[in-house]
């Protein structure tokens, strides 16, 4: 089952952006990934969006404004990791 990482912050922080760079890097060393942004995301549990990535090199990445909206049939938690991303300050 993929490893799932959450990407957690308000709108404008810049968590697409990291989605997007961490998904390269993953996809440029020899992983699978796929990136989720929140409203993709929003109706959609975890396990149904990790069961479509079966592999051990698969990675998904889901945007989420809070992590309430992530929580929601969260199984194999071993296999999840949670980003806060923090706005920005200037």
């Amino acid at each position: 089952m993929a490893i799932l990482i959450h990407l957690v912050g308000k709108q404008g922080t810049g968590k697409s952006a990291l989605a997007r760079l961490i998904s390269t890097g993953l996809n440029a060393e020899g992983f699978n990934s796929r990136v989720y942004d929140w409203e993709e995301a929003l109706y959609v549990t975890n396990n149904d969006i990790r069961a479509q990535y079966p592999g051990d090199k698969d990675f998904v990445i889901v945007e989420a404004l809070e992590i309430d909206h992530r929580h929601k049939d969260l199984q194999g938690a071993d296999k999840v990791l949670h980003v806060t991303v923090p706005p920005s300050t200037e």
